[in-house]
């Protein structure tokens, strides 16, 4: 499979506003009351909200392409984020959000995602990289043991009356 990673441009907001929320709708649907879901996604994937961070300065979108032209996942970088945990840190920037369409799962995507935005942060000047995983999402925290995170602490996600535990996970870089 043939996939190119550019940097996310207006044309890729329903593609990303899609992927992100049907993915995070699958991952965390079960967990969240409906209401809660409907306005997390509303106020955070939506077309609207994405076409809005397409134009914060401080946030970076890449993207996935296939063969075809389709969007196969996206990753966010957030430069002006912060949690106390990560206070012994220095230079660091957040990768916030990363969907990957669940026909490319297992295919190299996710991976690429990361290579991509770790090579980025580091030419940006960047010495750490940082995330926050759900607890639960055993998944996605053994994808990111394997590529050298580490856990430095933890937060509360809050969407609506729904509070998670959210790992915090540092690498350097």
């Amino acid at each position: 499979m043939y996939i190119t990673l550019r940097f996310a441009k207006q044309e890729d907001i329903p593609s990303i506003s899609r992927i992100g929320s049907t993915v995070f709708r699958q991952t965390f649907g079960h967990s969240i009351p409906s209401l809660d879901l409907k306005d997390y996604l509303e106020a955070s994937l939506s077309h609207s909200a994405i076409s809005t961070e397409l134009l914060n300065p401080n946030l970076t979108y890449i993207v996935a392409i296939n063969s075809s032209g389709f969007v196969a996942g996206f990753l966010q970088l957030n430069r002006a984020s912060s949690e106390p945990c990560l206070v012994d840190f220095e230079n660091f920037i957040e990768i916030q959000r990363a969907y990957v369409d669940e026909k490319y799962h297992s295919k190299g995507i996710g991976k690429l995602l990361f290579d991509e935005a770790e090579r980025f942060a580091r030419e940006q000047g960047y010495r750490h990289v940082w995330l926050g995983v759900w607890e639960e999402n055993l998944r996605a925290q053994k994808f990111y043991d394997k590529r050298g995170y580490r856990r430095v602490g933890e937060h509360d996600f809050v969407m609506g009356v729904t509070v998670q535990v959210d790992w915090i996970m540092v690498k350097e870089l």
